[in-house]
């Protein structure tokens, strides 16, 4: 056996996917397991990575944070948001839900706002865009919609404050199917978001979601866990993520 078809046959054990190991294939091919794998994962990493996901916090006006009941929207929400208070030293953010009328259930929102000492916003499909536009902060939104309407209402806002103001971040949880993420696309993908992972202290994230991920032509901003609201979000890079790479395969070997 050749030593691409070898290290491809560990690869797709290890859960990547056909697509991905086509695509990378000139990465990997006629060198030796160890090399190839580190070479390939470096590759990945480097497409999976955004920019500069700090910056795109930083820099929009608008982050609508989406995502599955129970997948850590309302966390990371409030993450982004004391990120963003930390760097600006003032209160030039505040904190958002956007649902329908019976979905507002503002209690844990409303706690983090008080945590961090921002305002709280609570949004409907009525007011949604009338709200965020009258704002003089940015605003992180805790999204609650269905995706039909979700993508409506932030289409709405783009044509209004220009698409570079707006910044669309989907939650998948470390430990998600290829299915689930794969609904998850179905339902927020047209907006072009950045990833977040969540529970990383719950879960290893596997190379079957890392595939995916790059299946539909992703990018990965941003990893965090469940506990601490400050300072505790990573930031990837293309160098982080490729040790974060290396480390699950390590993780899946075993």
């Amino acid at each position: 056996m050749s030593a691409f078809l070898n290290l491809t046959k560990k690869l797709q054990k290890l859960g990547f996917s056909d697509w991905v190991l086509t695509r990378l294939k000139h990465e990997i091919s006629n060198i030796q397991f160890e090399d190839g794998k580190n070479l390939f994962l470096n590759k990945l990493a480097e497409e999976l990575a955004n920019d500069n996901p700090s910056e795109a916090i930083l820099s929009s006006r608008y982050i609508f944070v989406l995502g599955a009941s129970g997948s850590g929207k309302t966390t990371l929400s409030a993450k982004f948001a004391a990120r963003i208070a930390q760097e600006s030293k003032n209160r030039v953010v505040a904190l958002g839900q956007l649902g329908a009328h019976k979905d507002l259930h503002m209690d844990s929102l409303k706690s983090y706002s008080r945590l961090i000492n921002v305002p709280n916003i609570n949004m409907n499909t009525d007011n949604a865009i009338k709200k965020l536009i009258n704002l003089e902060q940015k605003v992180v939104v805790d999204v609650s919609l269905d995706g039909n309407k979700t993508l409506d209402t932030i289409k709405s806002l783009k044509e209004r404050v220009g698409a570079r103001n707006v910044l669309t971040v989907m939650i998948l949880p470390a430990g998600s199917s290829k299915h689930y993420i794969k609904g998850q696309v179905g339902n927020y993908g047209g907006l072009k978001p950045l990833v977040a992972c969540t529970k990383t202290d719950e879960n290893v994230i596997s190379p079957e979601e890392f595939s995916s991920i790059a299946d539909h032509n992703l990018s990965i901003g941003y990893l965090t866990g469940t506990k601490s609201i400050l300072n505790s979000i990573s930031f990837v890079d293309k160098s982080f993520l490729a040790q974060y790479l290396k480390e699950s395969i390590v993780t899946f070997n075993q």
